[in-house]
């Protein structure tokens, strides 16, 4: 049987302890670099079966006991090693931060290895951290407040913490500023108390006009972790539709459609209100970066398939609105098409047949433009939305009054015989058509 993470931990904490007491340049900072990916492994199969523990010859609770003293030596090294050594320890805990979120995000409920009921330790380890940002010089502060940020599920509770990222808030140097806006921003995931006031400080500083354009910008991706609580969320999204709407900044306006897309994509109530939010950024206006952005969350939360959009709202009116512009740049344009691909079919039962109609010349117009379009995956997938539209709307128009129902399938067949004689003509041209254009005449001809 191959060896675990927990059998394995033993030679492991020899190996770094061996490498830290090295005076061999570069020895250190290796060890430290090797132990990162090790640790995330120990996280994804922290749990020892009771078998494991006869055939690996373990002791119960050795585990914990390498767990701890593995993460004191990191500590240690923190505390007493140069800049670079503390730069490479913050490095491996902010790439196992990112594996555990993403555990997480798949429900799992521990922490893993590093979990707070693993650590007998923490409060010691905690201690030692802050012992550094006591001591160090700005640089070395930043550092710790990012190290605390990356520990927020064992450092969460305790008060001394707390006050230093919030305090470190109002920092007049950017560097430890930003670095407290991540670490409060890791705590607020986890503790709805101290996201409250973070929330309260938040809002003032942003709106503060001594506050540089970088602060501004990290305290809006802060904004994103706002979510614990659909109390907090739903105060936390206010707040943001507040600033973003007063916000005369394009860069702040961009971090923010993101931010509060995240907060909403966790909360259901939340979604009408960030849908009515990004409509009003696709408006023609409002300038090509924002509209980009706004299709990007836009598509973002369709993805997350948590939400019905209704096909008359605002959000379906202006996606045709952003595809109809022919000034537009063809990316955005097609982006648009995506997302409304994501809410038509769904919605096509909804809408009234004396509405159909109009809705499907629009749409074979849009589609008529995207087979001009030279990439080949855009005609494709225009031709693919098409019919996936026209076989829901056969069966929906399909008794309906009016001879609504033959109208659509004219102009499809129209379409159809359209393209098809394109293609034939392109053939007698060129005997070898690409892959693209085989493609096309099977989606079509199907």
């Amino acid at each position: 049987m191959e060896k675990t993470p927990s059998a394995c931990a033993m030679q492991w904490s020899i190996d770094l302890e061996k490498s830290l007491r090295s005076n061999k340049p570069g020895k250190s900072t290796e060890a430290i670099l090797r132990i990162g990916p090790r640790l995330e492994w120990w996280n994804r199969v922290s749990n020892l079966h009771a078998a494991e523990y006869k055939i690996f010859g373990l002791i119960p609770g050795e585990d914990k006991l390498l767990a701890n003293a593995i993460l004191l030596r990191l500590t240690d090294a923190f505390k007493s090693g140069d800049k670079h050594m503390k730069i490479c320890i913050v490095k491996i805990f902010l790439s196992e931060l990112k594996q555990r979120r993403q555990l997480r995000s798949e429900g799992r409920k521990d922490e893993g290895i590093l979990s707070k009921d693993k650590l007998d330790s923490y409060s010691e380890l905690l201690t030692r951290i802050k012992i550094v940002f006591d001591s160090g010089d700005v640089e070395e502060r930043a550092l710790s407040l990012g190290l605390f940020g990356c520990w927020a599920h064992i450092a969460k509770d305790s008060a001394d913490v707390r006050y230093l990222i919030l305090s470190s808030l109002v920092s007049i140097n950017i560097l430890e500023a930003k670095a407290s806006l991540f670490a409060a921003g890791c705590f607020s995931e986890l503790a709805d108390d101290f996201a409250y006031v973070f929330l309260e400080m938040l809002g003032g500083l942003l709106t503060s006009s001594g506050t540089s354009k970088a602060i501004r910008l990290a305290g809006g991706r802060a904004f994103a972790k706002m979510w614990c609580s659909i109390l907090l969320a739903d105060r936390a999204h206010k707040t943001g539709v507040k600033l973003i709407l007063e916000s005369s900044e394009e860069e702040f306006s961009l971090v923010m459609l993101v931010s509060l897309s995240k907060i909403a994509s966790k909360w259901t109530p939340l979604l009408p209100r960030q849908m009515d939010l990004l409509s009003s950024f696709m408006t023609k206006d409002r300038g090509l970066s924002l509209q980009a952005m706004a299709l990007k969350c836009l598509r973002f939360i369709l993805a997350k398939g948590m939400y019905h959009v209704p096909g008359n709202s605002n959000v379906t009116l202006e996606l045709f609105g952003v595809i109809n512009q022919s000034d537009f740049p063809p990316a955005l344009r097609f982006d648009a098409l995506r997302a409304l691909c994501k809410i038509l079919p769904s919605n096509l039962d909804t809408i009234p047949c004396t509405e159909i109609l109009t809705i499907f010349s629009k749409f074979l117009q849009i589609v008529e433009f995207k087979i001009q379009s030279p990439i080949i995956s855009e005609r494709l997938f225009a031709i693919h939305v098409l019919a996936s539209i026209f076989d829901k709307l056969s069966g929906i128009l399909k008794d309906a009054a009016g001879g609504i129902g033959s109208t659509v399938s004219s102009h499809m067949l129209t379409f159809i015989i359209d393209r098809i004689s394109q293609l034939i003509k392109l053939v007698v041209v060129n005997p070898h058509p690409d892959k693209g254009a085989e493609q096309e005449d099977q989606k079509i001809i199907i």
